[in-house]
């Protein structure tokens, strides 16, 4: 046997003990006819699933070996643990339907049919009868698929979420005889992941990493697949899981070159310049007037003006500025503040 396969142990098991009451009813003589005995009253035997033929599991004649002192013929009959069917003696052979056998087969409470638990009468010709017992085991092979079930194929989180945000969950099984290494299993990420997520092996918990960035990766496609413990034979599964990254208004507009002095002709009016700030999100900006000089001015679109008649040097209009707010339309609003500098020009007026 290797890995999860199931090894018998000579231990005698406490159900045996129901041949001590069976044998305080037996008829050891009756007018002088002795019953069977047997070299054997504990059998253990284990067969592997599946089998799609009928087969002799167990000859009785070479254990237990039970014979009748008075030299008549022995047959043997099963007497209780086989409430399914799944065993006959034919010809003193124990006979398994292997197409019947199934190690995982259960009454759905989780009480499994495997190991079976039987006792078995060996009957003489005079209706003398000694009582065995045989334990069969049947040994996992493997036969079930592992599952993996996402509590949900797609799900959205927005870039602001935190690190360490638990993104999803799924539950993991495999129908194989419990306690063996097919009935065990590990799942792991095996593509889409640019390191971003983690996974829990054994509770199938994927975890954020790394912060989401909806300008660099806006879906990701993760494949989760989920392997049996068989070191023989291992099976696989596996599933799509969709992480949709919801956009935030997570930056600033940005307006460069504003922030330096440029020059204008004395006694200039009307629009000057147009500023043009940009957002990353591609968000509408407003531009409003924060403070400044009085004649400085700009429009919600961001074109700066002069008003009517424009700077005059010569009564002091030197150096004139505006400080603009820039806000975009997202959620939540951000703005950034630029201050327009102008430096006046004497003109020979």
């Amino acid at each position: 046997m290797v890995g999860s396969r199931w090894t018998p142990t000579m231990v005698r098991p406490n159900w045996t003990y129901q041949l001590l009451a069976l044998s305080l009813l037996c008829v050891f003589s009756i007018n002088g006819q002795s019953s069977p005995t047997c070299t054997n009253t504990f059998i253990e035997l284990s067969v592997t699933e599946p089998s799609t033929t009928t087969f002799a599991l167990h000859d009785f004649t070479t254990a237990p070996d039970c014979t009748d002192p008075d030299g008549g013929a022995v047959t043997y009959t099963i007497l209780s643990g086989d409430a399914n069917s799944r065993f006959t003696i034919a010809s003193n052979e124990l006979v398994v339907n292997g197409a019947l056998l199934d190690a995982e087969a259960n009454d759905g409470a989780g009480n499994y049919e495997s190991p079976y638990k039987m006792i078995i009468e060996a009957t003489d010709a005079e209706g003398l009868s000694a009582y065995v017992s045989v334990l069969v085991q049947v040994v996992s092979d493997n036969d079930n698929d592992p599952t993996i079930v996402l509590a949900s194929n797609s799900v959205s989180f927005t870039e602001s979420t935190g690190v360490g945000a638990t993104i999803s969950t799924c539950a993991l099984a495999d129908l194989d005889y419990p306690g063996g290494q097919d009935a065990k299993v590990s799942v792991s990420i095996t593509d889409g992941n640019d390191g971003t997520f983690a996974i829990n092996s054994d509770t199938c918990d994927v975890t954020l990493v790394e912060s989401l960035n909806y300008d660099l990766n806006s879906t990701y496609s993760l494949t989760l697949e989920v392997t049996d413990l068989d070191p023989v034979s291992p099976k696989t599964a596996t599933q799509v899981l969709t992480i949709n990254v919801l956009d935030e208004n997570d930056v600033e507009p940005t307006c460069p070159f504003y922030n330096t002095m440029v020059e204008v002709d004395e006694n200039t009016s009307g629009t000057i310049a147009t500023l043009m700030c940009s957002d990353d999100d591609a968000l509408p900006l407003v531009y409003t007037k924060n403070s400044g000089d009085s004649m400085v001015k700009v429009d919600i679109s961001g074109m700066i003006s002069l008003d009517s008649p424009g700077p005059d040097y010569d009564t002091g209009d030197r150096n004139l500025e505006i400080q603009v707010l820039v806000t975009d339309q997202g959620n939540p609003i951000r703005s950034v503040t630029v201050t327009y500098s102008l430096s006046v020009v004497d003109l020979d007026d």
